[in-house]
């Protein structure tokens, strides 16, 4: 009896075999994982202290508006010295103020020592001024010869609630003059003399008041 051997796989290319071969490998190969890699310890660091807070800006207090009650005696209109003379007097004072939110100018017309006096003991806070305008002679100002360069300013402050006197004193109305001599012309006789008279009178009150260390406008 011959016995016949078959070779079926003998018929298969070479290539292809090698084909299949290379595939299965690399199935294999594919189902291994590489391990991940290590990564380097980092070194332990201190926990951060907390930053120190810096203290909150305070805000400044708002300063207090402080009031002047400021009165012009009206006897000198009855010693024929012009109305307009004290209105350039009171006007060189308030304007002596302008720019000054901190003080605030309350007016009051024809107030006499005793008015003034009176109201500064109601004020709890408030300091009364009384503005008097007259001359050295007042015999001239009755005859009704009145010259600006004789007049004078005179003020007096009273304190609040006691109604006693601050301060008081005197400032003359002098000339504005040229180089020359001559006097600078001006709209009506005196205004700039009466004005400056107000602005200086305005200037000692500020003095008397401790009020110098604001930032006053000249």
């Amino acid at each position: 009896m011959k016995i016949r051997f078959m070779r079926p796989y003998l018929s298969i290319p070479l290539s292809l075999l090698l084909l299949i071969l290379s595939c299965s490998i690399a199935g294999a190969q594919s189902g291994r994982r590489a391990p991940k890699p290590l990564s380097p310890t980092s070194p332990t660091q201190p926990p951060k202290e907390p930053e120190p807070q810096q203290p909150a800006a305070q805000a400044r207090p708002a300063v207090k508006e402080q009031t002047l009650i400021v009165g012009m005696d009206g006897a000198s209109w009855s010693l024929n010295i012009p109305l307009y003379m004290s209105d350039a007097v009171m006007s060189g004072f308030i304007e002596r103020f302008r720019g000054l939110a901190t003080i605030g100018i309350n007016t009051v017309k024809n107030m006499n020592r005793k008015d003034a006096n009176n109201r500064a003991k109601k004020e709890t806070e408030s300091f009364v001024v009384l503005l008097e305008l007259g001359t050295d002679d007042m015999s001239g100002a009755s005859l009704g010869r009145v010259n600006p360069d004789d007049l004078i300013v005179s003020y007096t402050i009273f304190s609040p609630v006691t109604g006693k006197i601050k301060d008081q004193g005197r400032v003359y109305v002098r000339s504005y003059r040229g180089v020359l001599g001559g006097r600078i012309p001006t709209g009506r006789t005196g205004d700039v003399q009466l004005n400056g008279a107000g602005r200086e009178t305005a200037s000692r009150v500020i003095s008397a008041l401790h009020l110098g260390g604001l930032t006053i406008p000249r």
